[in-house]
């Protein structure tokens, strides 16, 4: 790898160079293989970067001389670190293509979403984008307040579900609501409704948002019904916490447990 290059990957640390360039980067060994797979229909890797030796390469990844002969880069180990997000690198990152943006209609046959209104934690949104995928849900669809579903935090964190999940940076989530004819399910700490008296059924869009501020209003008022948690102990709970609480009640009622 070249100068320039090796500066390309630090840059896509911030969010402003992902935009510009339309890549961004997974780190780790586990993030790598997840996007090297041949069924992640949304991940389109770029090359590899490692200061591992290619046996230990062929070791994890399998035989991806096929992919041309500039695929894998490899880099001196101190070089590696320089360009790591991580403390004590793998030494493996995967830089991928970002996928197109999507919009209503992409979504307009499906019938199970969620969207996050504010969830600015990178964490919190890479763990409901996670749970999302392992209950099911469709898609995610992020409000401009969100974190970077492409950022180093968000992608580790969602473990590889960035690769595969539909996920809509900076949507309009009313539009999307109203558009696609979703039934808007918002978790409020207020809602009238307790979750596991509330219908969940048909075509929804469960709505979460920010612990500080909660949903907007103006996706409030798209929202058709109002659920809460019970909570025995405590203020509230954290908001990746409350969506997997809420996506795999609609999940156990599904499968009729």
């Amino acid at each position: 790898m070249n100068k320039e290059e090796i500066k390309l990957i630090k840059k896509l640390q911030m969010r402003k160079y992902r935009d510009e360039t339309g890549i961004f980067v997974g780190e780790g060994v586990r993030l790598a293989s997840e996007a090297l797979r041949e069924d992640n229909s949304r991940a389109e890797v770029q090359y590899v970067v490692t200061c591992k030796q290619e046996a230990e390469i062929r070791e994890i990844f399998g035989d991806i001389s096929e992919r041309g002969k500039d695929f894998v880069r490899y880099v001196p180990p101190q070089v590696f670190d320089a360009i790591a997000e991580t403390r004590n690198s793998q030494g493996v990152l995967v830089v991928c293509k970002i996928p197109p943006r999507a919009n209503a209609a992409d979504i307009a046959g499906k019938s199970n979403i969620v969207m996050c209104d504010g969830i600015s934690e990178p964490g919190n949104l890479g763990t409901i984008i996670r749970t999302a995928e392992c209950a099911g849900v469709e898609a995610v669809a992020l409000s401009a307040g969100c974190a970077d579903p492409y950022g180093g935090k968000v992608v580790r964190a969602t473990m590889g579900a960035i690769f595969r999940l539909l996920v809509m940076p900076d949507s309009d989530l009313p539009l999307l609501i109203r558009e696609g004819k979703f039934r808007g399910i918002a978790a409020c700490v207020d809602g009238d409704n307790m979750l596991y008296d509330a219908d969940l059924s048909g075509k929804t869009a469960i709505v979460v948002g920010s612990e500080a501020r909660g949903i907007s209003e103006n996706v409030l008022a798209e929202c058709e019904t109002r659920v809460k948690i019970p909570i025995f102990g405590g203020e509230s709970l954290n908001v990746s916490i409350a969506t997997g609480v809420i996506i795999y009640e609609k999940v156990r009622r599904t499968i009729n447990l």
